[in-house]
């Protein structure tokens, strides 16, 4: 029966050149750190051995998988390049020329509506403001 050397060894033997070294070393880290977890709930290191398989298995699930995340983020890649979105995966909103004019139209004509509608509520209250000064203005230039 191996130990947990030998298992971590012949996992790192059977993963290098076959996954990024960031990856391996991700792996194996991981592999330790879990031995360490499961000997710390009092499981030996053969029934830890015995619930991981053997690690050639191991090694062949995790090469799989680091090849099923890779041909993923690769496509999501070149489907962002596709689209223009330099590689990130979010949707991009495609609005109609003519509906982005006639956005645009609305929006000019609501800001000058609301400014019309601001200086109405202002006329009633400056028009005799506006007449008293200039009334007074008058006078004081007949003087």
């Amino acid at each position: 029966m191996m130990n947990r050397e030998e298992y971590i060894n012949t996992l790192e033997r059977c993963l290098v050149g076959k996954i990024d070294p960031d990856s391996l070393r991700d792996t194996i880290e991981y592999y330790k750190d879990y031995f360490a977890m499961e000997q710390a709930k009092g499981r030996s290191q053969e029934q830890i051995i015995a619930g991981l398989g053997e690690p050639r298995l191991l090694a062949k699930s995790i090469i799989a998988a680091e090849s099923n995340r890779q041909d993923r983020d690769e496509s999501e890649l070149r489907t962002g390049a596709d689209s223009g979105q330099g590689g990130f995966t979010g949707r991009r909103i495609h609005i109609p020329f003519a509906l982005l004019i006639l956005i645009v139209v609305l929006l000019f004509f609501g800001i000058i509506s609301l400014v019309f509608s601001i200086a109405s509520m202002l006329l009633p209250i400056l028009l005799p403001v506006l007449i008293v000064f200039g009334i007074i203005t008058l006078f004081k230039n007949r003087s």
